[in-house]
């Protein structure tokens, strides 16, 4: 692998583990599981008041790293502005698209994260369309809710303000780049 396309991977991971987004999602899927089986939930003994404190909208700040778990495991969540789906959809395709010449041009592949370069190409592949058209007007844009795996995505209007565009490069999923080394090594 040349020096130049590690630096790539690195700094993308870099971007990917450390950078943090602002984001919504419920307050279910913010609760540490941890923290809750020690401390238990907060319940206020009413069953419909409960559910409705749990599947709150809440305004967090997460990883891609994150955003792409949750994405993997069907957690729904919005990027709260829709000019940083632009940044954070070329921050993924730029790591996957590093890997993909470090797959297709190096010999030594026994390293790669062929699970999580899966797993974010297909994050990548649902967020390409929001990433690709920034709706702005003059107070709402289109928020959207990416639901992971499933393919089903609502939208509705959002409150947070507008975004500007963003140049993103074109998808063309690579996952099947990714499956094909997996055969290679054996896996």
């Amino acid at each position: 692998m040349s020096t130049s396309v590690q630096q790539d991977i690195k700094a993308y991971a870099l971007k990917i583990f450390r950078d943090i987004w602002k984001v919504k999602t419920q307050h279910k899927y913010l609760i540490n599981l941890d923290h809750a089986e020690i401390f238990g939930v907060p319940t206020t003994g009413d069953k419909d008041y409960d559910d409705a404190m749990q599947n709150q909208i809440e305004t967090t700040y997460q990883t891609i790293n994150k955003l792409i778990e949750w994405h993997k495991n069907g957690i729904p969540f919005s990027i709260c502005n829709m000019s940083d789906a632009s940044t954070i959809y070329n921050i993924v395709n730029g790591y996957l698209e590093a890997w993909k010449y470090n797959l297709s041009n190096s010999i030594n592949i026994g390293n790669a994260p062929t699970d999580d370069l899966i797993a974010m190409d297909a994050f990548a592949q649902e967020i390409y369309p929001y990433a690709s058209t920034t709706v702005k007007t003059s107070n709402t844009t289109v928020e959207s809710w990416i639901t992971g795996g499933n393919g089903n995505l609502a939208s509705r209007n959002n409150l947070s303000g507008g975004g500007n565009k963003v140049e993103i490069t074109e998808r063309n999923p690579i996952a099947e780049l990714f499956a094909a080394s997996m055969t290679r090594r054996g896996r």
